[in-house]
């Protein structure tokens, strides 16, 4: 196409236009826009040599008004060692040079070896102070709590409402950096040495709603290594929570958590133990998941005080936790442990998730691939159990594998209301003692709920020794109808069952279907 044949084509397209642009009064509103732009250009320029050759080259005559400025916005007195200005491009740069803020007592509280602020010029458009880069070097924080249990931080207190508009003015900024900080953990009431952050390096970058950040700090050697903390949020201050939307990822390579008590309270005993640490999040639609994989080594805890220690060589896994509403989600994936005495939990995924329909339902399910209860009934004696449960483990000593357990309940008025469980097992077995009668060496499956139990098992060499009770001491399945009686309501059941000792039954292989139906029973 020639520049005849495009002159054409505009000319085409916009001639019905001529006629409106012709018209004397849209002629002068050109005409003054085009002024209103050449008069704007040129106080844009003459502001930037004002601030050039007059403003920023006499900055620091100005460093006691701005040291008092910065006391009375802060709160606390604010010494400031040096002032000076430069420019970014085309946007001035002030910079402050050894930045100190001291507490009531006069003590340093906060110290800042530079300060570096880039004026943007959408500050002229917002008529408030709007930064293109808001940077902290060589940051050193105090955070005090005293015997008393009051925190300062930075010799502010801690408790009580905060002031947002902070918040929402650091926000507002596009670029936050906090450059080579330390972090100072002053806890007096626990009376431990103080706690040191080193090269805390810390990212803000905001637009809009979006809010990305990044956090990497080194504390000692001896209690972790370098944690590393990154995420995204998108939302504003004061929100609720259910507003929020975002992403979080935090990465502790080791950590010595035994050392850790002299600053953190934990809820067990724990004298020896390290371990690492990977968690990532969503927070959306009003409900969030978190994922933790978890690495544990040389773990010695204790869960009650009367209770042994138990002595973990390693554990392992993956934990989801999930929320929405009402819900609550728990799994666990590939669990494994393995103890110092050979008690060794084989990778295992379980399941666990509630949810309060109102105040008086609740519904909630459970689930795992794999349960040995010979090791959890190892595993029981360094659980914190109630005395009535460690008797009734010790007198039974259930055994056996359970595998694809499934179950689901649903409470109401506090009462259970509904009822199911589905499993697979074998080699189950348990001592006789009280009313309990024993078993060993059962394989099958069983299906039960509120109506109907289904119980089917392959007859391998099953045992059933009886309990002391009966005088006849004859295996308790035969052709009869037992009555099981309660203690609050009296219930009958009947079954469809075969003689236990049928010499067509005893073959290894053999099916045998157990259904039963409660019936209430007559007085």
């Amino acid at each position: 196409m020639d520049k005849r044949e495009l002159r054409a084509g505009i000319y085409y397209r916009l001639h019905r236009l001529w006629p409106w642009l012709a018209k004397p009064g849209v002629r002068r509103g050109f005409r003054m826009l085009g002024w209103t732009s050449l008069v704007s250009w040129l106080l844009f320029v003459a502001l930037v040599l004002v601030l050039r050759y007059v403003v920023l080259p006499s900055v620091g005559d100005y460093q006691a008004e701005i040291e008092q400025a910065a006391s009375n916005a802060v709160g606390q007195p604010v010494k400031i060692g040096k002032i000076s200005a430069r420019w970014s491009g085309l946007n001035p740069d002030l910079v402050l040079d050894q930045v100190t803020i001291e507490d009531k007592q006069g003590l340093p509280a906060f110290s800042l070896q530079q300060v570096e602020s880039v004026l943007s010029w959408q500050s002229l458009v917002r008529l408030r102070p709007i930064l293109s880069l808001l940077a902290f070097d060589g940051a050193v924080l105090h955070v005090r709590r005293d015997a008393n249990g009051k925190i300062t931080l930075a010799g502010v207190d801690a408790e009580g409402e905060s002031d947002p508009a902070l918040a929402e003015w650091l926000l507002e900024q596009p670029h936050v950096r906090v450059r080579n900080a330390t972090i100072v953990w002053d806890d007096r009431l626990r009376k431990a040495a103080p706690l040191v952050l080193e090269d805390l390096q810390f990212g803000l970058d905001n637009r809009g709603r979006r809010h990305r950040f990044g956090l990497s700090a080194a504390p000692p050697s001896a209690l972790a290594a370098s944690i590393d903390i990154r995420g995204e949020i998108k939302g504003d201050v004061g929100e609720a929570l259910e507003q929020l939307a975002g992403k979080i990822f935090v990465e502790l390579d080791y950590a010595d958590l035994a050392a850790w008590q002299q600053w953190v309270d934990y809820p067990i005993h724990l004298p020896q133990g390290r371990g690492a640490l990977r968690v990532w999040g969503d927070l959306a639609d009003g409900g969030g998941k978190l994922t933790a994989d978890v690495a544990l080594e040389d773990l010695r805890v204790r869960f009650g005080r009367k209770l042994p220690e138990l002595d973990l060589s390693s554990m392992r896994g993956r934990i989801e936790a999930s929320y929405k509403g009402k819900e609550r989600v728990v799994i666990g994936r590939k669990i494994e442990l393995q103890t110092l005495d050979g008690i060794r939990v084989a990778p295992t995924d379980f399941q666990l998730a509630w949810k309060q329909a109102d105040n008086e339902h609740n519904v909630g399910s459970a689930s795992a691939t794999f349960l040995d209860l010979a090791i959890l009934g190892r595993l029981a004696a360094y659980l914190p159990l109630d005395a009535q449960t460690r008797q009734l483990l010790s007198q039974h000593q259930p055994e056996g594998r359970i595998a694809e357990l499934r179950t689901s309940w649903e409470l109401a008025n506090e009462k259970l209301a509904r009822y199911a469980l589905k499993a697979s097992f074998t080699n189950l077995g348990m001592q006789p003692g009280g009313y309990f009668p024993g078993a060993s060496g059962l394989a099958g499956t069983l299906d039960l709920n509120e109506k109907l139990v289904r119980f089917h098992w392959m007859l391998g060499n099953p045992a059933f020794p009886c309990p002391p009770f009966f005088l006849n001491r004859q295996p308790i399945l035969t052709n009869s109808r037992p009555a099981l009686r309660g203690k609050r309501r009296k219930v009958a059941w009947r079954s469809n069952w075969s003689v236990c000792n049928s010499k067509g039954l005893a073959r290894r292989g053999v099916p045998m279907a157990l259904i039963f139906t409660p019936a209430m029973a007559r007085e």
